[in-house]
């Protein structure tokens, strides 16, 4: 039931109102409930206070696609990208990106051009 965990998510909000994880929680809520702007504005929170947090990237990536603003869901892919595990070598994080679902392939295409951009020659060497 999304309207009592949305409520039980802004008592800990009232309680703990620095709490990323709560954040992260209600604009999951939001973004099911159809609520964009209130997800995107929850997830910015997140963001905010834990700015490597990859899903919170992917969320908004899926609404940005979702609002036809490309370029943001782009930038929101390559973070997202950035941001998953600090181990991963750039070619792993280009067949994630490569293998995400909900997008259409030219995004996809920009977002590994961009992350290429970023690695240049770096890419070939791992």
């Amino acid at each position: 039931d999304y309207a009592r965990a949305k409520e039980d998510t802004l008592n800990v909000l009232e309680l703990s109102p620095g709490h990323p994880g709560a954040y992260f929680r209600l604009g999951q809520i939001y973004y099911k409930d159809q609520d964009e702007d209130a997800a995107l504005a929850a997830f910015d929170e997140v963001l905010k206070m834990v700015p490597e947090h990859a899903d919170s990237y992917l969320y908004k990536a899926h609404i940005y696609y979702g609002q036809f603003e490309h370029e943001d869901a782009i930038q929101s892919i390559v973070n997202w990208s950035l941001h998953l595990h600090k181990e991963m070598s750039p070619a792993d994080k280009i067949q994630a990106i490569e293998g995400l679902e909900g997008f259409e392939e030219g995004v996809l295409e920009k977002a590994v051009e961009r992350l290429t951009g970023m690695y240049g020659h770096q890419l070939y060497l791992s």
